[in-house]
């Protein structure tokens, strides 16, 4: 365990952490598409089967599979006591950028945001195989989190994907930060 600030600490994910996983990250998943411009509606239907039976034993042998592969995925918890307030993941080679890691989540409770805990588990991320550059795709409307990518090195590539969330179309833009940059 790692204390991040205050009685907040940062944890590997286990597998009996599966189920309350999924629920946060349907939460933040959520708050993040509607900050965004998702409409509240879309953003829901996006994650309501996210917790289906048939999810649920996708997501336990995915996730599995990646805590037997710790030096290619990274899946961390971040709990204040009990409760879990943030998940970060992130894998070492993506299919589409094979010298890069890709960080495929940060997710934070609103009332953990600004205290310093996202730029320590960006630190955790751009550490995780120093010499590889770092990707990231980012929802094109989330002007917080992207101000917050660029204060810590994090430039716009220009590479924007078309996603559909619930029905509603919207964009994810890919930022980068080449390895050894010091932000």
């Amino acid at each position: 365990m790692i204390n991040i600030e205050g009685p907040l600490a940062m944890t590997e994910v286990l597998p009996e952490d599966f189920a309350g996983m999924i629920a946060l990250r349907q939460e933040l998943f959520i708050e993040e598409a509607v900050t965004s411009g998702v409409p509240l509606t879309n953003a829901e239907a996006h994650v309501q089967n996210w917790g289906d039976d048939i999810s649920l034993r996708n997501l336990n042998q995915t996730w599995g599979m990646w805590l037997e592969n710790p030096n290619d995925y990274r899946m961390r918890l971040v709990w204040r006591g009990e409760e879990m307030v943030g998940v970060y993941t992130a894998e070492r080679i993506h299919p589409e950028f094979q010298t890069a890691k890709h960080l495929m989540a940060i997710q934070l409770a609103p009332d953990i945001r600004g205290r310093g805990v996202g730029s320590m588990i960006l630190k955790d991320f751009i550490d995780w195989h120093a010499g590889l550059d770092a990707r990231l795709e980012v929802f094109s409307g989330n002007k917080p989190a992207k101000a917050f990518y660029a204060r810590l090195g994090f430039t716009d590539t220009g590479i924007e994907k078309d996603i559909q969330i619930g029905g509603h179309s919207t964009t994810l833009q890919m930022l980068t930060r080449k390895a050894g940059e010091v932000s």
